[in-house]
């Protein structure tokens, strides 16, 4: 997938994501990047002392152009988006 398609398809994927309640949001995400437990924390915004609580844009964004286009189309399949 070429760079322009991969941070569209990235965009479009986490507007949906944000879309979505929180739980169904980490769901879906937890679904598609199992093996990097290390994902929740790092596209979810801190706020401080009660840790990481809330999806934010920029994180998640960064965080789904580093997947594999298999990851992101795995997702933009579960999440209808094309």
């Amino acid at each position: 997938m070429d760079v322009e398609n991969r941070e569209a398809l990235a965009r479009a994927l986490a507007n949906a994501l944000l879309a979505l309640k929180r739980d169904e949001a980490f769901d879906q995400i937890r679904v598609v990047f199992l093996e990097d437990e290390e994902a929740i924390p790092e596209i979810s915004h801190d706020f401080g002392g009660s840790g990481f609580d809330e999806l934010a844009f920029e994180p998640l964004y960064v965080r789904l152009l580093r997947g594999s286009d298999q990851q992101l189309h795995r997702l933009a399949k579960r999440l209808n988006v094309s």
